[in-house]
């Protein structure tokens, strides 16, 4: 197994604090988040997705954000270069809509997620949105991939990019230290 290969299959939490580390050397702002609680807690400044974007915890196809305009987690979310979203795969599709559209509104940009750069990791072999009497059809089709802002091939080649301009970035990184 080649070294490359073994990073993106082992790690991912070192990984992903890595890159928190190298945005705060270069200045920028991040917003590290997960969907549990648990894989919060292991990444650097992080949050559950619920805290961090105002997420309900009552699921509809209607669901609105909790934040407010104005408040400090808006301007986070408007100051943030790079969001971190960890066990993506457990996101239900209906809070990845809503997250594009909260980043639009507090980024005033109508590109997908604000024209922020989003990392989404998660393995969709180990847990997806559950939601109860869900058969597994439902559950598959609930997940980020369904959801409509990647449905637009405007995000798959940005994230074709994004994992082109990673690899490179991760290795400088890696050589720096």
């Amino acid at each position: 197994m080649s070294p490359i290969f073994s990073v993106f299959i082992s790690g991912k939490t070192y990984l992903l604090n890595v890159i928190l580390q190298y945005v705060a050397h270069v200045n920028q702002s991040s917003i590290a988040s997960c969907f549990t609680g648990s894989g919060a807690s292991l990444l650097l400044n992080g949050a559950t997705c619920h805290k961090s974007f105002g997420l309900p915890l009552i699921l509809d196809k209607n669901i609105t954000s909790e934040l407010r305009p104005g408040s400090n987690k808006a301007k986070s979310l408007r100051a943030a270069d790079i969001i971190i979203i960890d066990e993506v795969s457990m996101v239900h599709k209906f809070y990845i809509d809503l997250i594009n559209k909260l980043l639009q509104s507090t980024s005033d940009n109508t590109n997908a997620f604000g024209n922020k750069l989003l990392i989404g990791t998660g393995d969709f072999r180990q847990t997806l949105p559950i939601r109860p009497g869900s058969s597994n059809a439902a559950m598959k089709k609930s997940t980020i991939n369904h959801s409509k802002v990647f449905v637009s091939n405007t995000v798959t080649h940005a994230l074709i990019f994004f994992f082109l301009t990673f690899v490179t970035w991760f290795f400088h990184f890696y050589q720096l230290s």
